[in-house]
């Protein structure tokens, strides 16, 4: 049953993306986040037609950083166009990544670490 819980979880987030480094207006609404989203695919990484399903900010407001935007795409492979152009943000402050769940990230991180710990005793991770 935890798994079923935590797979259809993750499904549910499927379209959805975290995006960090993205400075908030004092009065900005949700359609104002959605729009300065918009405004960034369209001006960081010249895609034009990504159709956003809804933007909002998550978390608590801390010592200036900007807070976390959550981004629900309507299309799947919107998702995946702009996973593939990330790489235009190396060595920037700006961070777009896959939303999971908690339980998910857990491993994942776990995995993340194995992987790191592998390739430093010069083993092959694929």
């Amino acid at each position: 049953m935890y798994y079923k819980k935590n797979n259809l979880e993750d499904r549910s987030r499927r379209n959805n993306l975290r995006i960090e480094g993205i400075y908030k207006n004092d009065k900005e609404s949700w359609g104002n986040t959605e729009k300065k989203v918009q405004t960034f695919f369209t001006e960081k990484l010249g895609l034009k037609d990504v159709e956003i399903e809804r933007a909002h900010r998550t978390g608590r407001k801390n010592d200036g950083r900007p807070r976390t935007i959550i981004l629900n795409l309507q299309k799947y492979k919107d998702k995946i166009r702009i996973l593939k152009e990330l790489y235009r943000f190396k060595g920037t402050n700006t961070f777009v990544n896959e939303d999971f769940s908690r339980e998910t990230v857990a491993i994942r991180k776990k995995l993340f670490a194995e992987m790191k710990e592998r390739r430093l005793n010069g083993e092959s991770v694929t």
